[in-house]
């Protein structure tokens, strides 16, 4: 299983990060590089130091990648998400074998509910584990 995680720092006439996700899963289902399983909604820290417009939150879509692999998977994400993000956002893009996932970074995203974390941090921790982050 294959573990997509995106956000999107969206603006009060944009869709949302849940509407990119849905779309984003039912895109990559019907072009058979995966299998969508679920999308998952994370809610983050709630704080007037993070901008955010109504909820923000992050999503995860576990899929089971079908043809092309995870770099067709991670290309066709990227590009969907680069021609669809909200204007003037700094999408992310996450992408993890399901198994690949160390408890350090479980542990990151639990505290992204209750601390304000930066992006830098992220960055760095998913380049100690291995895991392709993009921003």
């Amino acid at each position: 299983m294959i573990l997509v995680g995106i956000d999107d720092t969206d603006n009060p006439e944009s869709r949302g990060t849940g509407y990119l996700a849905r779309k984003l899963g039912a895109l990559v289902a019907a072009s058979g590089i995966a299998r969508l399983h679920e999308i998952t909604r994370h809610q983050l820290m709630f704080d007037r130091c993070i901008p955010y417009t109504s909820h923000n939150s992050a999503l995860c879509m576990r899929v089971e990648v079908q043809s092309g692999g995870i770099s067709a998977l991670a290309a066709t994400c990227r590009s969907y998400l680069l021609k669809h993000n909200a204007v003037g956002s700094n999408v992310g893009l996450c992408i993890a074998t399901s198994s690949d996932v160390p408890p350090v970074v479980e542990d990151f995203g639990f505290k992204a509910k209750k601390e304000i974390l930066t992006q830098d941090r992220a960055c760095e921790l998913a380049r100690c584990e291995g895991l392709l982050l993009e921003g």
